[in-house]
């Protein structure tokens, strides 16, 4: 049976989160989905959080934003922790033009998720995650152990780069069984491929957190299934802040021969490198651009890849 002691996760969405949510106009029922979701994810990752080489592994998932989220004082895990816990989950679809599910007249602002996001990070500074940790055990939903486990070789791959003491890291590969995507295809859109790689670029998102694979992700899907070309993004973020989905994704690449790629990584199923120190995750096609032509100290196989994406955007 799940501990029902208050716990500092419980604390800070009904006495922190909730009214931030109810001050910005957020209606009851779906700060209600918002709290049950972040409620899962962060207990979900608490309760790993001893579990060295797993922790790694998720949080390097949030490496790509929380590296740059502030205040930068506090420890990157915290950071890390606040990114893969509240920002990817439906907190973002106020930022979305889903806005009005939420009850929301428009967009929720930058500045103010800035100031969500900062004051999560301040709460949890102060939380012994290590000491919480086996208060959670068993959890009812333990959300990244069960996809970790369905996601063997997406799961592998973070693992070994999140928790390699060098740049590039070689590994026996993971087998997997996962043949195909059963998610929703929305719009159509047009897909253009050059140089044999498949390269996703920032787009009008209707909300980052659905279990959705646009006509243009299916395309690209395809073709870099097809062919085992890699598919090329800024971030995890550029594709989804949904993990499922995102593991989705890398496990049906990887278990194909074709690669993941982001600016700051590279995920082949057997083989991952990393940029030393993270870039600031983007969300305009310039700046994009100027991600992907950062490529010194790169390994190899990542900085060709993204050189080419780089002149592929550029018409090269």
């Amino acid at each position: 049976m799940e501990n029902t002691t208050p716990n500092p996760v419980d604390r800070y969405l009904d006495t922190i989160l909730l009214p931030q949510m109810v001050a910005c106009g957020v209606n009851a029922v779906f700060a209600g989905r918002i709290r049950g979701t972040v409620r899962t994810q962060m207990l979900s990752c608490i309760a790993h959080w001893n579990d060295i080489q797993f922790r790694k592994a998720l949080l390097l998932v949030g490496s790509e934003e929380g590296a740059f989220y502030q205040p930068l004082s506090v420890d990157i895990d915290v950071r890390n922790f606040v990114v893969i816990t509240l920002r990817n989950s439906e907190f973002e679809t106020l930022q979305s033009h889903e806005f009005a599910a939420a009850g929301l007249s428009c967009e929720l602002p930058v500045p103010k998720i800035v100031e969500i996001t900062s004051t999560a990070i301040k709460y949890f500074r102060g939380v012994d995650f290590s000491a919480h940790a086996t208060q959670y055990d068993p959890l009812p939903m333990d959300l990244y152990g069960d996809l970790a486990k369905k996601y063997q070789a997406a799961w592998m791959a973070l693992s070994m780069l999140a928790n390699a003491k060098t740049l590039t890291q070689e590994y026996t590969p993971v087998a997997s069984d996962i043949k195909n995507y059963d998610l929703l295809v929305s719009e159509k859109h047009t897909l253009m491929t050059r140089q044999g790689i498949s390269a996703a670029f920032p787009k009008i998102v209707s909300d980052a957190y659905a279990l959705t694979v646009d006509k243009r992700l299916e395309e690209q899907l395809n073709y870099c299934l097809q062919y085992k070309a890699p598919l090329v993004l800024d971030s995890f973020k550029g594709l989804t802040r949904n993990i499922e989905k995102l593991l989705l994704v890398m496990e049906l690449l990887l278990g194909r021969g074709a690669a993941f790629v982001t600016s700051n990584y590279y995920f082949e199923n057997g083989h991952v490198e990393k940029r030393a120190k993270p870039l600031r995750a983007m969300n305009s096609t310039d700046t994009v651009i100027r991600n992907w032509s950062q490529t010194a100290g790169l390994g190899k196989r990542h900085r060709v890849i993204l050189e080419a994406a780089a002149r592929a955007q550029a018409g090269g």
